[in-house]
């Protein structure tokens, strides 16, 4: 998403502001840290060269006192003395001694001297000024200043811990005439440093705090009760609150005693003090800020053994800050005001650069649209609010044949070729007033005449509220509307015919019946099947069968009128309704010329076909109220045509309605006997002519039906031949038959052949020959012991199939014979190709035998014959010994089968009578 530009300045100079607030703060507190360092700086010089200045100014001082009011001879008389004297001399000794002095030590008392003391050689005190009443005791393993003096002889001066107590040492030997006589001290308390270096500083209060491992050092543990731990920090000592104010001249405020609490939580100071470094730090108390400066103090041996600690009341740290702030306000108040210049600057240049880009994608989109105007595929063409054409592009002249010369100026009527109606024209103009757009289908007319539909699209511009211009786009659709002209026929026609389809016939049908209603005439609907068109279909292929449709369309088109319906339902099926029938007597005729012309041979290729129809006649309103009702009762007529045999009419009749239920019942309860195992098979035997020995069994199928009982087959085979379920039942037939012949076969019945018919629908499926294999191979069954029958009307009629699949079956050592032989239409040529092994000779002519010299001629041609072709015969329907002796003796017929042998019965009574005859023989 692209940013505006006023949004755009405004987080650029946001940025740029912030950035350089921050810069400018982090330079200004790096200044701050800098001058604040430098006033710590400051404070850590001050300090040092203060306390510099007053020890050695101290040290100046006490040593010309020394050498001035010290070292007089009366005073180096009495040590020299005093070393040699006993111990009971010692005291008198130490009177004159003190007396002499004491003006001295009053004078430097006041000033803050701390211990006056002599020490003679051999370590014992002569006299403590400040302490006169104890004398001699050792000194030189408390203090090593005073081993020092003794053994070198040079003076020492510096801080020392005592044992006692601590102070500024100042100790010098005594000597005369090159004789060391001992040495004197003089110690000044730090409270003495403090008056001085405030007189040099300014106001202060100070701290000294020992190094809490240099204390323990030199202080025996008798004596470290002298000292506590500091507040301050925990590696180091502070002298005795009791020794402070006996012996020091000065105390700390409150003020300084929580500083020193505070300073015990800085880290600061708690990683600093233990390496004697020098540093300052500020902190505040009671709205006071203070200075505080740690300076390390060095001891005789020149180590650091201490901090002298300054707390100085200062306002610095506060005005540097407060400085910080006010110029960081200052600067912060520029930088916005210069932020601000820069949000102006960058919004104008940004808006600069805005105008320059829009106007260059203005100039783009121009020159795209100029572009698209030229080169697009569709014809547009502008005019103003006057409806005159001011441009137009080349797809325009391509498409009108108008150059822009010949167009521009002229009104768009121009185009106009009549054929809209002016109804268009005028929503057109609504819509465009209303709505500024428009879009529609037109007609128009080229320059040289022709017309042409186009695809019309129509926008109004307007100008402060009123039209300037239309701009309209529009296609040639002509091969659109070619398209959807298709699309409806094929919606409403049949695409190989060109009648129309079962949807169109239904509208139609219904407009027709409305209009035998309105006007009190007759319609006929019928229905029309071609015989045997699937046995063509599948012989000589689909682009034959297609052919053959075609013209049956057309010669249903030729015997019927306009006003007539003529559709296609799919398939071979046909439906045509004759429409504004006066009479019923006007039905036949049509009909009749119908099925004669499309009984005639058709011409397709190279072959001569004839393909007869089955026609069922439903009329309104005796026959049906309703489309669906007519539809119905005219297929139900038809299929009762085919039921006659065939090449028939037949007018439905409420007979057939009931015909059509029960045959719909018949298919459900077959498909329930399927699923419920409610077939039997029955065994009819064969005998041989001649000896009457039982030489086979024709097995036939048998329904035990749970209401009706048994069912014939003439019931129901009719019915699954149609449904498609023969294939099924044919299936479990054969199945079944070959396990009874394995069964008998196991029994010790052999030497028989088991006979099983097939179905027409067995015979052309392509899984005939590997299931009739397979059941052979289940059970064992031996060349010569199946034997199966196909009629004379299957077998004709796909001759060609027929013998390859035959063929096929007879290679696996299958038995084959022609069933009802005569009945049918057999062609001799065709006969003697099939590889047949048995004719049966139908009933019909056995039955009259005796008595009708035309069947004892058929039959005894039809003998003479199948055993000219190396055939067999079987005569069905045998019942009386007149017809037996009739066909074996004198027309010698090879197997007799009827009821003088025997009738249909089940395996298991039929096996009683094939046990019997084959013990009998």
């Amino acid at each position: 998403m692209q940013i505006p530009s006023l949004w755009r300045a405004r987080i650029h100079s946001t940025i740029a502001t912030l950035l350089a607030i921050v810069l400018v703060g982090i330079f200004l507190f790096k200044q701050h840290s800098i001058q604040t360092q430098l006033l710590g700086e400051q404070q850590e010089i001050a300090l040092d060269t203060a306390y510099r200045a007053i020890v050695e100014t101290t040290r100046r001082d006490i040593e010309a006192r020394f050498r001035f009011q010290i070292m007089r001879p009366e005073v180096l008389e009495l040590v020299a003395i005093a070393g040699d004297a006993t111990e009971q001399e010692l005291p008198v000794l130490r009177g004159k001694l003190y007396r002499l002095l004491e003006p001295v030590y009053r004078e430097m008392e006041e000033i803050g001297l701390l211990q006056f003391q002599f020490h003679l050689p051999d370590d014992r005190v002569l006299l403590r000024f400040h302490h006169p009443q104890r004398s001699g005791d050792p000194l030189f393993s408390l203090r090593p200043s005073i081993r020092i003096v003794h053994t070198e002889q040079r003076p020492v001066y510096g801080l020392e811990t005592g044992s006692t107590t601590s102070g500024f040492r100042y100790i010098f030997p005594l000597q005369r005439n090159n004789k060391h006589l001992g040495s004197v001290e003089l110690s000044m308390p730090f409270s003495y440093l403090q008056t001085q270096m405030n007189r040099l500083l300014g106001r202060g209060e100070f701290a000294l705090v020992f190094d809490r491992q240099r204390v323990l050092a030199t202080v025996d543990s008798i004596n470290r009760v002298y000292y506590s731990e500091s507040t301050i920090h925990p590696g180091f000592l502070v002298e005795n609150r009791i020794l402070t104010a006996e012996h020091q001249l000065f105390s700390q405020s409150d003020v300084v005693f929580r500083l020193q609490q505070q300073l015990r939580e800085n880290t600061k100071v708690q990683r600093l003090m233990p390496h004697h470094k020098a540093f300052v730090i500020s902190a505040k108390e009671a709205d006071q800020h203070y200075m505080i400066s740690f300076l390390p103090v060095q001891g005789l041996s020149g180590e650091s053994i201490a901090y002298v600690i300054r707390f100085k009341p200062s306002n610095a740290p506060a005005h540097l800050f407060n400085t910080l702030l006010s110029n960081l306000a200052v600067a912060t108040a520029l930088i916005l005001l210069l932020g601000v210049l820069y949000f102006y600057n960058l919004r104008q240049r940004l808006q600069l650069q805005e105008d320059i880009c829009r106007r260059q994608v203005t100039e783009s989109e121009l020159s795209l649209y100029a572009n698209i105007f030229e080169g697009s595929g569709e014809a547009i063409m502008v005019t103003d609010h006057k409806n005159c054409i001011t441009a137009i592009n080349p797809a325009f002249s391509h498409l009108t044949g108008y150059t822009e010369k010949e167009v521009i100026g002229s009104n768009p009527s121009l185009l106009a070729s009549g054929h809209t109606p002016a109804e268009t024209y005028q929503a057109m103009w609504q819509a465009l007033g209303e709505h500024d757009f428009w879009q529609g289908e037109l007609w128009d007319r080229r320059k040289d005449g022709s017309l042409y539909p186009k695809w019309v699209t129509i926008s109004a511009m307007r100008s402060q509220g009123e039209i300037s211009h239309y701009i309209a786009s529009f296609t040639n659709i002509s091969d659109r509307k070619a398209a959807e002209d298709k699309i409806e026929r094929l919606a409403h026609h049949d695409p190989l015919t060109g009648l129309l389809n079962r949807y169109s016939l239904e509208l139609r049908l219904e407009q027709s019946i409305l209009s035998a209603q309105r006007e009190q005439l007759l319609a006929a609907v019928v229905f029309i099947d071609l015989d045997r068109f699937k046995t063509i279909n599948d012989s000589l292929g689909h682009q034959v069968g297609d052919k053959l449709l075609i013209e049956v369309a057309k010669r249903l088109k030729q015997r019927t009128r306009d006003s007539d319906i003529v559709s296609r339902q799919g398939g071979d099926e046909f439906v045509v309704v004759l429409t504004g029938l006066r009479s019923t007597n006007d039905i036949p005729h049509v009909i009749n010329a119908m099925s004669v012309a499309l009984s005639q041979a058709y011409k397709i290729d190279q072959y001569s076909l004839s393909c007869t129809p089955s026609m069922g006649v439903a009329i309104f309103p005796t026959d049906g109220m309703d489309m669906e009702t007519l539809l119905k009762n005219a297929d139900t007529a038809m299929y009762h045509a085919k039921e006659k045999g065939r090449n028939n009419v037949q007018y439905f009749t409420a007979a057939m309605t009931q015909t059509a239920i029960e045959r719909l019942a018949i298919e459900q309860d077959l498909r329930h006997a399927i699923q419920n195992d409610e077939f039997e098979l029955y065994y009819q035997p064969q005998v041989c002519a001649h000896s009457q020995q039982i030489l086979g069994v024709e097995a036939l199928i048998r329904w035990h039906h749970p209401q009706q009982g048994l069912v014939p087959p003439l019931r129901f085979i009719p019915v699954a031949e149609e449904s498609g379920l023969i294939e099924t039942i044919g299936a479990w037939v054969l199945e079944e038959a070959c396990r009874q012949l394995s069964d008998w076969r196991d029994e010790g019945i052999c030497n028989i052949h088991i006979a099983v018919n097939l179905s027409s629908h067995q015979l052309r499926s392509a899984s005939i020959v590997t299931q009739v294999a397979e059941c052979m191979q289940r059970y064992a069954i031996k060349a010569g012991e199946l034997e199966l029958e196909i009629t004379e009307s299957v077998a004709m009629d796909n001759p060609e199939h027929c013998i390859s699949q035959l063929m096929a079956l007879r290679n696996l050592g299958v038995s084959l014979a022609i069933d009802d032989f005569g009945t049918g239409y057999s062609s001799l040529a065709y006969l003697k190709r099939l590889p047949i092994d048995i004719l049966k000779l139908d009933r019909s002519f056995v039955h009259d035998i005796e008595t009708d010299p035309n069947d004892a001629a058929i039959s005894e041609a039809t003998i003479s014959m199948a055993h000219a072709l190396g055939l067999k015969v079987v005569a069905e329907g045998v019942e009386t010994q007149g017809q037996a002796y009739f066909l074996a003796s004198i027309h010698d017929c090879d197997l007799l089968q009827g009821y003088l042998f025997g009738k249909p019965e089940p395996a298991n009574i039929i096996v009683e009578q094939l046990k019997k005859h084959l013990h009998s023989h």
